[in-house]
């Protein structure tokens, strides 16, 4: 391997190396991808190069020069290269202008690779530093690629050379300075020996690749070093319009888009492709006569910049709100460019604007309709709204003689201090119901007024002032004392009625207690008895009423203890011979159409244990257990007596008692389990 491929080898590897490195320095940039392309295509080239120098055979050299042919993209490159870095970035929007800037490249490399085919073997010739081109065979393709390349270099050279006299930055001057040395300088220097001796008949090793490769060390080595590539007016520029978040709309003087940012894409739904070139009128909306959108946008009337509210349409031809700001670009004061329309979406303002409307018109209905009278006041009182209810309800012709008051002059002085410490409360619990103050209108009048108070609180729920919305309650009050007279009223007259049944009952008890002292007969005796005891339990349920401060219903514990003691009295049973166990809920209480007949059954049940349980003198205990789960009541009834007969039945006995305990089961739609293992059970449940 000669030294001159060796040369070309290295000059590829380190491109390679180049490419990849600094197109990761700034991946998002566009001057160090299309660099990084550059160096790739170099690397590919120098690689072509080392294959037709050391090639063994001139077959395998004409191979490689074939592949070499695609030299004029370096070129192409080149320009794009030039266009980027100053910043005439308007041609590239265009995709015709690729087509002028690439094409020639591809035609050229075509005709070249047609002309070596065509020239065969004699296309190569073998010089000491191996095998290269014949010049002589392939002229026309020599020649077109020569003027090819001079008008690319003559024309990005000045481009650069513009640039650098046209900037005042130090560091982009010496960024200028690299760009020129490291792609121009080489391409100046290959111009000279790869084209220019070889007219004169002097050949040298081809150093193209080569120079370029320096090149490109020495941009790498700016990049490095300097931070190249800095932020350039124009790489600003496109990085503005690219990520702003207002959208840019560019009309030149025909009113025609020449120019879209991302986020006018966004919010029309177009592709820039679908709005380059295309008429104004695609984008503003114009269906209206009356809209302004057109009429603003005039070339002789925009002098500084114009801002107005208009509409834009999408591609899915919806109307989209936007507020705009106009401006004409000027070559001369008299000679206009275009147009900058750069704007943003009123979308959403709008829709808060009606929501906002909606709720004021809203609002103001509920004021107008609400029958309470609102004020608002600010934090210390002093009235700043009053409704029309309110100048009615405190008889005020005009709100201006309202307005500037405090909340408290409309309450009598006995009340207002009592007014400004339920307004301090107030704030604390943002809002208080149901305050009930003594009023005074204009003429003096005094009413009584039910106020509800609450904090009004700004966007940062900051307090700043108290809404009241008040009544006249006055004739409610009115009502309310009636009606409580009334009731005071009844109350007295149920508690005298429940006093005369419990006397009258109390009355024929005694008077059938009188009547048995003249009978003999002990079972006459007995009947008198259990009469005058159902009579009591009866009486003790109306004297519980008239003691309670609810005439409906009555403590059924306490009643127990009563009516037991009553029938342990009226038999003269010790509780020493039969005891008496009571376990009863102190929280129930029963109406009287349960408590009479409840009190019916534990009379009759105690009566007969008291009587049959415990014969000759026995003696025993009785049990009762009154507890209430959810809204069922469950009674138990239990002694440790004799038990019933096995063949007794409630319904069919010829007990009075027996036959009594079942009515009053019926009356209260109740069930009933008899049990008469170990004594006798009654289980009674009801609701």
């Amino acid at each position: 391997m000669n030294i001159f491929a060796l040369i070309s080898l290295l000059a590829a590897v380190i491109c390679f190396f180049i490419g990849n490195f600094i197109y990761y320095k700034n991946p998002e940039n566009q001057l160090n991808k299309l660099v990084a392309i550059l160096s790739i295509l170099v690397g590919f080239l120098a690689f072509t190069e080392f294959g037709y120098r050391q090639a063994d055979t001139i077959t395998n050299a004409i191979f490689w020069l074939k592949l070499s042919a695609l030299w004029p993209f370096v070129l192409s490159v080149l320009i794009n290269i030039t266009l980027v870095y100053t910043g005439r970035t308007g041609l590239l929007k265009y995709k015709s202008f690729y087509f002028l800037m690439y094409m020639p490249a591809a035609i050229i490399s075509i005709f070249g690779l047609i002309s070596i085919t065509t020239a065969g073997n004699s296309a190569a010739i073998h010089e000491y530093w191996g095998w290269t081109y014949n010049i002589n065979s392939i002229i026309p393709f020599f020649t077109i690629m020569s003027i090819w390349s001079l008008l690319v270099g003559v024309f990005s050279i000045l481009l650069v050379v513009k640039y650098y006299f046209g900037t005042k930055g130090e560091l982009e001057k010496k960024q200028t300075i690299f760009i020129f040395l490291g792609l121009f300088a080489p391409l100046l220097f290959s111009l000279f020996t790869d084209l220019i001796l070889p007219l004169y008949y002097i050949r040298l090793p081809e150093l193209t690749m080569t120079s370029i490769t320096v090149g490109l060390i020495f941009i790498a080595y700016g990049i490095w070093r300097y931070r190249f590539p800095i932020l350039t007016p124009a790489m600003a520029a496109n990085k503005i319009i690219s990520t702003m978040s207002n959208f840019l709309i560019i009309l030149n003087i025909q009113k025609k888009i020449i120019l879209v940012n991302q986020s006018a894409l966004n919010l029309l739904k177009y592709s820039e492709a679908e709005l380059i070139g295309k008429p104004s009128e695609l984008i503003f909306k114009t269906d209206n006569q009356n809209d302004e959108s057109s009429k603003n946008i005039n070339l002789n009337e925009i002098e500084n910049i114009k801002t107005f509210e208009t509409s834009l349409k999408s591609k899915k031809n919806e109307v989209i709100p936007v507020l705009i700001s106009e401006s004409v670009i000027k070559i001369s004061e008299k000679e206009p460019l275009g147009i900058v329309c750069i704007g943003s979406d009123l979308t959403k303002e709008k829709e808060i604007e009606k929501a906002l409307d909606h709720s004021e018109r809203l609002y103001s209905a509920l004021v107008k309709t609400d029958p309470d009278s609102i004020i608002t006041t600010d934090l210390n009182g002093e009235i700043n709204y009053a409704s029309q209810q309110a100048l009615q309800m405190y008889g005020f012709p005009d709100s201006n003689e309202l307005i500037g008051k405090t909340i408290f002059d409309l309450m009598i002085p006995d009340f207002q201090e009592k007014g400004k410490l339920d307004l301090k409360k107030t704030l604390n619990e943002n809002i208080l119901r149901n305050l009930e103050y003594k009023l005074v209108r204009k003429n003096g009048d005094q009413f009584i007024g039910e106020w509800n108070t609450a904090v009004i609180r700004d966007m940062e729920e900051n307090p700043v002032g108290f809404m009241t919305t008040a009544r006249d309650i006055t004739h409610h009050k009115d009502i309310e004392a009636q009606m409580q007279a009334s009731l005071q009223e009844k109350n007295v007259l149920l508690k005298e009625i429940h006093h005369r049944v419990k006397n009258n009952l109390q009355i024929i008890s005694s008077l059938l207690n009188l009547q048995s002292t003249y009978i003999n007969d002990k079972k006459t005796l007995d009947v008198f008895k259990e009469s005058q005891n159902r009579i009591k339990s009866m009486a003790i349920i109306h004297e519980k009423l008239y003691q309670s401060k609810d005439l409906s219903e009555i403590n059924f514990a306490e009643y127990l203890r009563d009516l037991t003691s009553n029938i342990y009295s009226s038999y003269g049973v010790s509780m020493g011979m039969i005891k008496l166990e009571i376990n009863a809920d102190n929280n129930i209480f029963l109406d009287i159409n349960n408590a009479i007949p409840c009190g019916l059954m534990i009379n009759e049940i105690i009566t007969n244990a008291i009587k049959h349980a415990f014969p000759n003198g026995q003696s025993g205990e009785i049990q009762i257990d009154f507890h209430k789960n959810n809204d069922e009541y469950n009674l138990t009834v239990q002694d440790n007596g004799v038990g019933l007969p096995e063949d007794l039945s409630l319904e069919n006995s010829e007990s009075l008692g027996m036959r009594l305990i079942y009515a009053l089961v019926l009356q209260l739609d109740a069930k009933i389990e008899v049990s008469s293992e170990n004594g006798t059970l009654f289980h009674i449940t009801f609701n």
